[in-house]
């Protein structure tokens, strides 16, 4: 058990995290999602830390259409660049429960695409399709610690100040702040030339 705390509190010192419990985001989720809709390029302009993106630039995600006997899904083909070395990871998104209708996605890159349990870890939270895409997911470790994974994504390499204001507010009403962001490098990318 004590172990199992130490890695705990490893994992969350090297993410977003912070006392308290998660806070009640279920009713932000964006509903009446559209999943074709969601298909293309998105570009990682704002993030808070994560341990997997750790010292990334360039970050990116491609959408494509992927039909199983399951039902519809995206393939999702995450790139980023660290240092002169770009690293691509292929895996899939799917509504955690398709018969919810909203943007509560779980997202996997490992080879098992269906757990059991597929509880949502991409929440769109607010997205226009076109322009950018607010996503959040909050994991609460322990009873007094929470781990937030939060990205502002953008069709383009870039967004203004006055689209990414409005998302950084709404996520102020959850208790993440601006400051608590670190905004993605999407400058001299390997994978862009």
């Amino acid at each position: 058990m004590k172990t199992c705390v130490i890695i705990a509190l490893l994992f969350a010192a090297a993410s977003a995290q912070s006392g308290g419990k998660c806070p009640d985001y279920e009713g932000d989720i964006v509903q009446n999602f559209d999943l074709d809709s969601y298909v293309g390029a998105w570009y990682e302009i704002y993030r808070l830390p994560a341990p997997f993106e750790y010292e990334s630039k360039c970050v990116n995600a491609f959408y494509t259409p992927y039909t199983s006997e399951r039902g519809p899904y995206l393939k999702v083909n995450n790139s980023d660049q660290v240092g002169n070395k770009v690293s691509s990871r292929i895996g899939l998104a799917a509504q955690a429960d398709p018969t919810a209708d909203n943007g509560a996605l779980y997202v996997s890159f490992n080879s098992t695409y269906y757990p059991l349990d597929p509880t949502p870890n991409y929440n769109i939270l607010n997205t226009d399709y076109n322009t950018w895409s607010l996503v959040y997911t909050c994991r609460q470790v322990t009873p007094f610690i929470k781990v937030e994974f939060s990205w502002i994504l953008s069709r383009t390499l870039s967004l203004t100040d006055e689209q990414t204001a409005p998302l950084f507010a709404e996520m102020a009403t959850l208790g993440v702040h601006q400051s608590q962001y670190h905004k993605t490098s999407q400058q001299d990318c390997i994978q862009y030339q």
